[in-house]
């Protein structure tokens, strides 16, 4: 779910109509102006984990790397420190990091080991929606003792779907925070010879449409290289992931449900949950606290 930079000289224009989610004081504000100032957006295409995959980044789009897109998360947004850093964060240019109105794709690696996708067109997806729902409700539960919003999965904001010849899964849920505020998670995995880049999209569901309509760009920005593809895979020799696609959709949404990594600020830290990565393992996006506004 993710900018709207204030640097003219980053090539990015600011969004009049959002305010940015900041502090009050001019302090505060002088010092989210110098991160922001920091930050090097970067286009063109970009290595990922020296040589396992790659990023293009057209017009229109802005990529940070692992450092700046962890300043971002961590600074900016205040999340805690992530156990496992980025691989960068690539997001529409014409938004921006410290504005209300925004999406973003957070970069990570899982190495999980080769995902095998046999029976993919098998598989009972209404099935599985149950069991995400069940498996929301009793996460819901540790939430609301914790603090939290409680969560709920509602309905497939669009239902699995499975590109057998790219190797590219992705999904998308409507969940319910609170009882009312409404947040798409859209989830990507592209499955590799080792590993998986994860990327998983949560926005306003106001936004379900610009984002499912720039989701086969999405899709193509970001690939393995070759000796990492999906294809390369030698049974015998390379890791095996311990589940197939149907596992991956249930058991990683749990999972991410239970606890949640990361917002973007205090408009998402009320919502209590955010992410659109483009590259990632089990990134869910949200808070593990609760975070006060100014």
């Amino acid at each position: 779910m993710l900018l709207s930079f204030w640097m003219a000289g980053a090539g990015l224009a600011a969004d009049k109509t959002n305010p940015p989610a900041v502090p009050a004081t001019d302090a505060a504000r002088a010092g989210t102006a110098a991160l922001i100032a920091g930050l090097k957006p970067r286009r063109g295409e970009i290595d990922l984990r020296s040589g396992t995959a790659k990023v293009r980044v057209p017009e229109g789009y802005s990529f940070l790397d692992a450092d700046d897109a962890t300043t971002v998360l961590v600074k900016l947004w205040g999340n805690p420190p992530p156990k496992d850093a980025p691989l960068g964060m690539l997001f529409p240019s014409s938004a921006g990091v410290a504005t209300s109105n925004l999406w973003a794709v957070v970069l990570h690696y899982d190495a999980v080991g080769h995902v095998a996708d046999t029976g993919a067109d098998a598989i009972d997806f209404a099935k599985v929606l149950v069991d995400l729902k069940r498996a929301a409700g009793e996460a819901s539960k540790d939430r609301v003792r914790d603090g939290f919003p409680s969560i709920e999965v509602t309905r497939w904001a669009s239902p699995p779907r499975y590109d057998g010849i790219s190797h590219k899964f992705h999904w998308a849920k409507e969940l319910r925070f609170g009882g009312s505020d409404r947040v798409l998670n859209y989830n990507i995995r592209v499955l590799g010879r080792r590993g998986m880049l994860v990327m998983n999209a949560v926005a306003p569901m106001s936004r379900f449409s610009e984002i499912e309509a720039a989701m086969p760009k999405i899709l193509g920005l970001v690939d393995f290289e070759p000796g990492h593809r999906y294809a390369d895979f030698e049974a015998g020799k390379d890791k095996v992931a311990p589940y197939g696609l149907a596992a991956l959709v249930a058991g990683d949404a749990a999972d991410e449900s239970a606890r949640p990594r990361w917002s973007a600020g205090k408009l998402w830290a009320a919502k209590g949950l955010l992410a659109f990565v483009v590259v990632g393992g089990a990134a869910f996006l949200a808070v593990r606290r609760p975070v006060r506004g100014p």
